[in-house]
């Protein structure tokens, strides 16, 4: 096989795979054994991204190795670990962290390349975002005023 150019209006076309070799994909999947996994954070964690792990990495490791969730913001009770399936579903599986307790094995989980963690907001945080904005414009007339009130005296 080789490189070929593709141009405006070319088409291609990709036969569907039968179902023997479909399985393939989960035998290969299993018999590769990563040292590092490709970890992605997004939400209320104070570096999210693309972090690399360790195999073996729990769910609360990883977090940690972002930063940590961002205190006042993060809804530590919805937190998320977003996975591509083998037959090419997503599954979302809902954790509550509890970081000053004993933390049991169901609740931090072993993760897997390509994993992505959403650490949700709070509502205190969703409201002071949401008055932020609404003050914004606000603010910026009051200044205005204040600056030909200051001109004009």
């Amino acid at each position: 096989y080789q490189n070929l150019d593709l141009y405006d209006e070319d088409i291609i076309t990709i036969k569907r795979v039968d179902k023997s070799l479909s399985n393939q994909h989960k035998i290969f999947k299993t018999n590769i054994v990563k040292d590092k996994l490709n970890i992605y954070l997004s939400g209320e964690v104070k570096n999210p991204g693309k972090i690399i792990v360790d195999s073996n990495t729990k769910l609360v490791q990883a977090i940690y190795k972002a930063g940590g969730p961002i205190n006042y913001r993060a809804n530590k009770g919805k937190v998320e670990i977003i996975r591509s399936n083998n037959n090419g579903s997503i599954s979302i599986k809902k954790f509550k962290l509890k970081l000053k307790e004993n933390i049991r094995e169901e609740s931090n989980p072993v993760l897997e390349d390509g994993d992505i963690i959403k650490i949700s907001t709070t509502k205190i945080a969703n409201v002071s975002d949401a008055l932020g904005t609404v003050s914004s414009p606000l603010r910026d007339l009051i200044n205005f005023y204040s600056f030909f009130k200051i001109i004009n005296d």
